[in-house]
């Protein structure tokens, strides 16, 4: 309704892109995953106010009912007792758009169902995640420019070398899984495969990556591994990014917010978890610009020292890292770079996220080529945690918080539902079945305040940005836009920015801006302040952000 008009069952867009343009400043747009709606109503050239807020009911679920695993609208507006029906599946356009009345009605009331369950922490977070959702609109419009030239070579030197090694291949083993599965079931003990990954599903992983570390492997073996890995390669990262770029060399990823259960963002396609060697196809929309990427240093590491109230750890972190770690409590001196320093980060790594002594000498000898005894690998957590006694009491903490409780929550308010595995499943499954909620208790809580931290910043970015440009947020949407569209030399944008990964943000920013656009960022993201609104006690670890 607008004004008194009842707008559902209108079909003129002329009529509701007036509606919505004449709102005020400062309306809040309320909807079950509201961000795509605003985002289609912007690309399609409907005038947004000058400023607003989002009240997103699917942000909300995700926070405030995390151990509901429908979050659709219409399992929540069932929940409610809201009559919702499958009407937006009908042919008939009058039937349709009555139905996007009753969609906008549950929206609402979910929104203030689910809002009147959040305490003033809660209230917060989500406060903080809807506004985060205007930057992530913000990556989402500016999209990843391609080098499509640099693609069309790479897919022809990858499918000559796959047609040259089809010959050397058993048949369907380069497409087909269960031809390697079973060629690796067979060949190998349960024992030999014990530590390799496993799908959702149970079944042996058949990533090059994974079954590359078994021993005694044929010729035959390994020319299918490399090929395999060549043409995921290739499939992933070459031909699926000339299919979907547009015209111009733009992909635009869509980012997931609060759907990973750590909270951290995932996006379709899935940039998080592309190899390093891949985002050579990235270029910049600037002539001459520079792709930057801005990462924060040990952020999980720290912010494990920090929840645990470990002085010394985080003193340590912030001297030198993993290097000050190795030399006050290993007793090795290490740089940056080196195997040396890898091998410690990953021993640092495994002792905070709760790694078994057993899998801990079998990544050594797997990832680093190092056989190490049972006592040597006691040695290197005993001294460990002896340097860090609140590093092993806060994993024992959360590990009986969770069972206790059937969750884990963190300094930010976020809590994330744990099951525990019921006694009568055998002894062998409930002992894995219990190391894996322990694993989880212990994990999430620092890898999602990490995803906070990051957010957080930025958040932080974007804000200086429009502040900086001196816009409203829809025209700095516009101005992005346009980037995309060939007028990238005439936009007053110095710097874009276009991916948030795990503990990085990555930007694409004009050459002559270059200096002191990494000043500003690298400053805004150490600046911790912006954090302690959002975090239940103060907020005084320091950060680190290194740019490359």
């Amino acid at each position: 309704w607008f004004n008194g008009e009842k707008l559902c069952g209108t079909t003129s867009l002329e009529v509701f892109a007036t509606a919505i343009s004449s709102l005020p400043a400062g309306v809040t747009f309320c909807g079950h995953n509201v961000m795509y709606d605003l985002k289609m109503l912007s690309g399609w050239g409907i005038t947004l106010p000058e400023s607003f807020t989002v009240n997103d009911s699917l942000l909300l679920a995700r926070l405030a009912t995390p151990e509901v695993p429908d979050k659709g609208l219409k399992s929540y507006a069932k929940r409610y007792g809201l009559v919702f029906t499958d009407e937006h599946k009908s042919e008939d356009m009058a039937v349709l758009l009555e139905y996007c009345g009753k969609d906008s009605y549950s929206s609402y009331v979910i929104n203030e169902k689910l809002g009147a369950t959040l305490d003033t922490n809660n209230r917060r977070l989500y406060n903080y995640y809807n506004s985060l959702a205007l930057a992530f609109l913000s990556l989402e419009v500016a999209g990843l420019k391609t080098d499509k030239e640099y693609l069309h070579e790479q897919a022809t030197i990858l499918q000559a070398e796959l047609s040259s090694l089809a010959g050397k291949l058993p048949e369907g083993a380069l497409t087909n899984d269960n031809v390697l599965r079973n060629y690796v079931l067979n060949r190998y003990t349960e024992q030999e495969l014990k530590y390799l990954s496993r799908t959702k599903e149970g079944l042996l992983s058949i990533d090059a990556d994974v079954l590359r570390k078994l021993p005694r492997q044929t010729q035959t073996f390994k020319d299918v591994l490399y090929a395999r890995e060549t043409h995921d390669y290739w499939k992933l990262y070459v031909d699926r990014p000339l299919h979907i770029a547009d015209s111009s060399g733009f992909m635009y990823p869509q980012y997931k917010i609060l759907v990973p259960k750590t909270h951290r963002r995932s996006t379709e396609p899935a940039i998080q978890n592309w190899p390093g060697k891949s985002r050579r196809c990235f270029i910049s929309r600037f002539k001459g610009g520079k792709i930057i990427s801005a990462d924060f240093a040990q952020l999980e590491a720290r912010l494990f020292g920090w929840q645990a109230g470990c002085k010394a750890f985080v003193e340590a972190m912030q001297e030198g890292g993993y290097i000050s770690i190795a030399s006050k409590v290993f007793g090795v001196e290490i740089a940056k770079g080196t195997k040396e320093y890898t091998l410690t980060k990953s021993t640092i790594l495994a002792v905070l996220y709760n790694m078994s002594i057993g899998l801990y000498r079998y990544k050594m000898k797997q990832d680093h080529d190092i056989k190490i005894t049972k006592f040597e690998a006691e040695q290197t957590f005993d001294k460990f945690f002896g340097a860090f006694p609140e590093i092993y009491t806060e994993r024992e903490r959360r590990k009986k918080y969770a069972r206790d409780n059937g969750c884990c929550s963190n300094e930010f308010g976020i809590r994330i539902p744990i099951f525990y595995p019921p006694a009568d499943i055998g002894l062998e499954g409930y002992t894995w079945a219990v190391k894996k909620a322990e694993n989880v208790a212990i994990n999430y809580p620092t890898q999602s305040a990490a995803s906070v931290v990051t957010g957080a910043a930025l958040l932080a970015i974007h804000e200086w940005l429009l502040a900086k440009t001196g816009m409203s947020y829809m025209d700095y949407l516009a101005e992005i836009r346009q980037t995309t569209r060939g007028y990238a030399e005439q936009s007053v944008l110095s710097g874009i920015p276009i991916i948030e990964c795990h503990d990085e943000l990555v930007f694409d920013v004009r050459p002559e801006a270059v200096e002191w656009f990494v000043n500003v960022i690298q400053g805004l993201m150490e600046d911790n302040h912006w954090l302690h609104d959002l975090c239940v006690k103060q907020f005084d670890l320091p950060l680190r952000a290194e740019v490359s």
